[in-house]
């Protein structure tokens, strides 16, 4: 099973408006560290916030979910 996971935090033209300083964020493979997160929601020390989930064909719902705000948590996509 493959997952990804998304984070947008506006529309690209707002940007300019809230922000400040811009990070940059790598990603590199670490199956041991994913193990470990796994291990940490599994025995529940790590709780993971989903505010909804949509099945992938959904995903113009789901960002209009996003859209419209006062979300507690991530918007999940499956397959």
């Amino acid at each position: 099973m493959k997952a990804a996971m998304i984070t947008h935090d506006g529309a690209p033209d707002a940007l300019p408006r809230r922000a400040a300083a811009a990070e940059h964020t790598y990603v590199q493979h670490d199956p041991e560290g994913l193990r470990s997160l796994t291990d940490l929601v599994g025995t529940g020390q790590l709780v993971l916030r989903v505010a909804d989930r949509y099945p992938l064909h959904q995903i113009q719902r789901a960002h209009e979910r996003f859209e419209a705000g006062g979300l507690l948590g991530k918007i999940v996509l499956n397959h």
